[in-house]
């Protein structure tokens, strides 16, 4: 059995909810949301995600109450090979504004593009490719 295949079993002959916390990854300091952990892995369990009409793409990244990093944010952070995948398939996606300012880190605030001018250790190369699905999504 795949990836893709225990998703789908979890989801639809288990239960799991796909807007559910549950979830934990190495990086996170709360339970993320599945379609966070999804971009850790692999497109296929990413799009499987995505077609599910119960999918709150608007949802907070973790169920931490500080942060109010939504699942846009956590595209721009993403560091997988296939970030700008991740990151422009949100950032499209008609119910995401990248233009909608979010309070994050102890009331700090920033839209999606004011968080990627925000991360300087980011490589160069990934960095100009998010700047220009930001852009592009804007428009």
């Amino acid at each position: 059995i795949g990836l893709v295949e225990a998703l789908k079993f979890l989801i639809e002959e288990k239960g799991v909810g796909v807007n559910d916390y549950h979830w934990t990854s190495y990086a996170e300091r709360a339970p993320a949301h599945l379609l966070v952990n999804a971009m850790a892995e692999d497109t296929e369990c990413f799009d499987y995600l995505l077609s599910r009409e119960e999918l709150n793409i608007t949802a907070l990244e973790n169920n931490d109450p500080e942060d109010g990093s939504r699942l846009l944010h956590a595209a721009i952070m993403c560091t997988s090979s296939k970030h700008p995948y991740f990151l422009s398939t949100i950032a499209q996606h008609p119910r995401v504004d990248v233009n909608e300012f979010v309070s994050f880190d102890e009331g700090e605030g920033a839209t999606a593009l004011m968080l990627l001018l925000m991360s300087i250790n980011m490589p160069d190369q990934i960095w100009l490719e998010k700047f220009e699905i930001l852009l592009k999504a804007r428009s």
